[in-house]
Parts: structure tokens; C-alpha cells; sequence
């Protein structure tokens, strides 16, 4: 994912700056912790997403490495969309 390398705070690309402000909002809720907010599950799930498919052993993306080894240990390699629900569930609770 681009924007997590991107060191550019004027990035052209408007996904680069929704994902960046969509993360950096999640570290800042407060209604996060009791799972009420849309924008702190959309920043999760596209994380988890992300680990599901990412093949890069030191991986910039938050949580990537945590949930790759859930996953590896848990699930195998295939998931299934209601395993990957369950995975964006349980990792949102924790995300920072």
C-alpha cells in the first residue's frame, strides 16, 4: 500500500491522503475501544485485507505481521470472507 510508504504530506494521489488521515484518526478516537465508529472498522478491515494477500516480511501496515502469523496458524492460507470478518472483529478492538 502506497500510502504507508509515502513521506509526502501533499501526496498527489487522494487515496494516499485517505488512508493517511483514516489512520491517523483511528489513533486518535475515543469511541474506538467500544466499537462504535465506522471509520476506526473501515482502517481495520482494510489492514486485515491488506495481511491476507501481503507477502513482505517487515511490512509498514499496521498489525500486517500480527495478523499474518494469526492467520498462518489459525486459518492456513485461504479465508473465507466470514473468517476474514471475524479476523477485522477481533484485531479492531486492539487497533491503536
Amino acid at each position: 500500500m502506497h500510502f504507508a510508504r509515502c513521506s509526502d504530506s501533499k501526496c498527489a494521489s487522494s487515496s494516499c491522503q485517505w488512508m493517511k488521515g483514516l489512520i491517523l484518526h483511528s489513533h486518535e478516537c475515543e469511541q474506538k475501544s467500544k466499537g462504535q465508529c465506522h471509520d476506526c472498522q473501515k482502517a481495520v478491515a482494510i489492514c486485515i485485507l491488506h495481511s491476507t494477500k501481503c507477502e513482505e516480511s517487515n511490512c509498514p501496515i499496521h498489525f500486517c505481521y500480527n495478523v499474518k502469523n494469526t492467520l498462518r496458524l489459525n486459518f492456513g492460507k485461504r479465508l473465507t470472507l466470514g473468517q476474514k470478518i471475524s479476523l477485522a472483529h477481533f484485531y479492531q478492538k486492539y487497533m491503536e
